[in-house]
């Protein structure tokens, strides 16, 4: 009984030290220590986050995606979880997948702010992505495909004053003035706005 105990105490003095570490920015250093840690104390969700989090900062993903996802299955209610493994998918720019992990996160915690901006910086991401290909799409005179990009673009914020600006353009070579017109006034009113 008494190795035992002695033994759980090395794992919560090598969690307790890396954890110092993590909160000097020291991550890599933290993961020996973290791994010493799990040997004795491999149920302890704490020890098995801070894991998870070393990894990840230590841009180990996939390691840390598997973590997150171990203790999603442990703890199915923890809303914390999910987002953090949104979080690694987000960094590999897998918007799809860390989609699906925030909404999972805001399903389990309604009022988990973390996940709401990080969905809303998904959605950013994906707009500025849309107009930087219709651009370049109107730059290589492909006006067609610029315009259907531009309009999905609109579709999801009608109030863009650069795709406004851009769908004005594309209107405009393809000699459609009184359209453009339209465009550019309303791309200048919510310009001014």
């Amino acid at each position: 009984m008494l190795k035992a105990d002695t033994t759980h105490s090395v794992g919560y003095e090598q969690s307790t030290r890396a954890i110092e570490m993590q909160n000097r920015w020291q991550y890599q250093d933290s993961i020996p220590l973290l791994e010493k840690a799990l040997e004795t104390m491999s149920s302890n969700a704490d020890v098995r986050l801070a894991y998870a989090v070393a990894l990840q900062q230590t841009r180990q993903y996939s390691k840390a995606a598997a973590q997150y996802e171990d203790l999603m299955r442990q703890y199915p209610q923890n809303a914390e979880y999910p987002y953090y493994l949104g979080t690694v998918y987000h960094q590999e720019q897998k918007l799809d997948k860390a989609r699906t992990q925030y909404e999972r996160a805001i399903t389990l915690k309604q009022d988990y702010t973390e996940a709401k901006d990080a969905l809303n910086l998904i959605a950013q991401s994906e707009a500025e992505q849309g107009l930087n290909q219709a651009i370049q799409a109107y730059n290589q005179q492909k006006y067609p495909q610029a315009a259907k990009m531009l309009d999905d673009v609109l579709r999801k914020n009608p109030k863009d004053p650069l795709a406004l600006y851009y769908q004005g353009l594309v209107l405009t070579a393809q000699k459609q003035p009184k359209k453009a017109a339209t465009y550019y006034r309303d791309a200048i009113v919510v310009n001014e706005n």
